[in-house]
């Protein structure tokens, strides 16, 4: 993934039944921060893999209840310890709703060239 040139950066994700998939943008290598926003009434896991598979209902997974936010502090790639969150890289953000499906409203917080302390 590019560096994004400005502070913030906009996805969507609509999350299904039974199969994970992916935001419609992934997550610049300067992206320190991610917020979260499922405004839906079902409640959806996410992992760090590629989208495609089932994910699993366990210790894997994150979980994002209904109607809730939440916010990731996920550090600039050279301070993740699996480098890009890229589909490539196979450390994508994958989404899956438990039961019926959901829109999730996500923005990439991400640092300026320049301004790193």
């Amino acid at each position: 993934m590019a560096i994004s040139p400005s502070s913030f950066q906009f996805a969507r994700c609509s999350a299904i039944v039974a199969n994970s998939v992916a935001p419609d943008r992934e997550v610049p290598d300067n992206c320190k921060e991610i917020v979260i926003v499922n405004r839906s009434g079902n409640r959806v896991l996410f992992t760090q893999a590629v989208a495609g598979g089932v994910l699993a209902d366990d210790n894997t997974t994150g979980e994002i209840p209904a109607n809730s936010t939440v916010q990731l502090a996920v550090g600039v790639t050279v301070e993740r310890p699996s480098g890009s969150m890229t589909a490539a890289s196979g450390r994508g953000l994958a989404f899956q709703s438990q039961v019926g499906p959901a829109t999730l409203s996500l923005t990439y917080v991400c640092e300026s060239a320049g301004l790193r302390r």
